[in-house]
């Protein structure tokens, strides 16, 4: 895993965080079923936006303990980061079913609702994180944001009252957190084609990019799962793409934009040779974390 990111000079923070994902590593080979190693790992993944393998960890904690609703809660978080809400509603929902009284299961299935615009199933697991954690000033908070948002002022304004009286200042930072989350959102409903055009559109604007013929072979993965979202902007995909146009063979990162859902504009895309000559340019367009994957690809 670490091999190709020794050629670049990486931040201390991020250097950490590979050298333990590694210390990690060698502990698991010795002991293929220390659930605790996973877990570590898994969560130094989640913090390296590195989301498969997060999965792939919090799995097998699953596999070797089936009872684990931790395991299913911080699985959850790696489905929902990568826009999987299916399937993070399922594993949140399955905590709930092995510990009725996790929180924390509770409140993450909320976010989920609220953003699949499922209000009232947002309210009812938010009512239950306030069963749960009577004093607890987010839930309140939270809740309140989507009784705004259903139309329903009297309760919002309880229960914005209620948070501003455990905690003014969570209150205000929920609330705001929460608008702009639903702003955020909105320009992804807005600009992302829908599942079943996604690839049919990316790879026609990315053949139209390189002025391809039709027959030409296009491959791409993500470099980060899901978009990335930055205020009112359309939201972007870092992409790794490989062509073959003819036997015209080239690869290299891409960034592109969702627009309107039917289009993709492409802003940037670095060769492989322009990237192995000078890495200093990919830091300029890219994610710390994006360039870490970029690394290894050459």
């Amino acid at each position: 895993m670490l091999r190709g990111i020794k050629r670049i000079k990486l931040l201390p923070t991020l250097s950490r965080r590979l050298k333990f994902v590694q210390i990690q590593t060698d502990t698991i080979r010795i002991n293929p079923k220390d659930t605790e190693k996973y877990i570590n790992r898994g969560q130094v993944y989640m913090l390296l936006d590195d989301y498969d393998n997060a999965v792939y960890d919090f799995s097998r904690v699953i596999e070797i303990n089936p009872r684990s609703d931790d395991a299913y809660v911080k699985r959850g978080i790696a489905y929902g980061m990568e826009y999987e809400f299916d399937l993070a509603i399922a594993d949140f929902s399955k905590a709930i079913a092995l510990n009725s009284s996790n929180d924390a299961a509770f409140l993450l299935r909320g976010e989920i609702y609220f953003f699949s615009e499922r209000l009232e199933q947002a309210i009812q697991d938010y009512s239950n994180v306030i069963r749960l954690k009577p004093a607890d000033p987010v839930a309140y908070a939270k809740r309140g944001f989507v009784y705004m948002m259903s139309e329903e002022a009297k309760k919002a304004h309880e229960d914005f009252q209620k948070a501003k009286s455990i905690d003014p200042q969570v209150a205000e930072s929920i609330g705001w957190r929460m608008a702009v989350s639903g702003i955020s959102y909105s320009h992804i409903a807005a600009n992302v084609p829908e599942k079943d055009d996604f690839d049919k559109f990316l790879l026609r604007d990315i053949k139209e990019y390189f002025n391809a013929n039709q027959n030409a072979e296009i491959k791409y993965e993500f470099l980060r799962k899901g978009p990335d979202q930055i205020g009112v902007s359309p939201p972007d995909y870092y992409l790794w793409v490989e062509i073959n146009d003819n036997g015209n063979r080239q690869a290299g990162a891409m960034r592109v934009t969702a627009i309107s859902k039917k289009t993709f504009g492409i802003s940037t895309y670095l060769t492989k040779e322009a990237i192995e000559k000078n890495f200093s340019d990919v830091y300029k367009i890219f994610p710390l974390t994006v360039c870490v994957k970029i690394a290894n690809k050459i």
